[in-house]
């Protein structure tokens, strides 16, 4: 697989009561491990709307493999080759075949 990043992967924290649901959409675990490469691609403004449903100039996919069960609003930091800064995405679809391949918002 051509690859041109670098990711970590966050998951939710789980809500240990009815009360903690807001402060659980702002938290996320690092799920461990190294940094690891995936495929990072731009989409174009007429597939943002077919796979996000709405109007997005942030929209992604990333293909990678893991063994990870990456679920929709699962978080993913990205490093793209060249660059220094690391940025946050949000899954907000999730395709398996061979490889995984996820459909991502930026978050800003």
């Amino acid at each position: 697989m051509d690859t041109n990043a670098t990711y970590r992967l966050l998951a939710p924290m789980r809500k240990t009561s009815s009360t903690d649901v807001l402060q659980r959409e702002s938290e996320t675990r690092d799920v461990g491990g190294p940094d690891r490469r995936c495929r990072l691609r731009a989409l174009s403004a007429s597939a943002a709307i077919t796979a996000l449903g709405k109007v997005s100039l942030q929209g992604y996919t990333c293909r990678l493999q893991t063994e990870y069960q990456i679920q929709p609003g699962w978080q993913l930091q990205i490093t793209s080759d060249g660059e220094d800064t690391r940025h946050t995405y949000t899954v907000a679809q999730v395709r398996k075949s061979h490889h995984v391949t996820l459909t991502l918002e930026k978050v800003e």
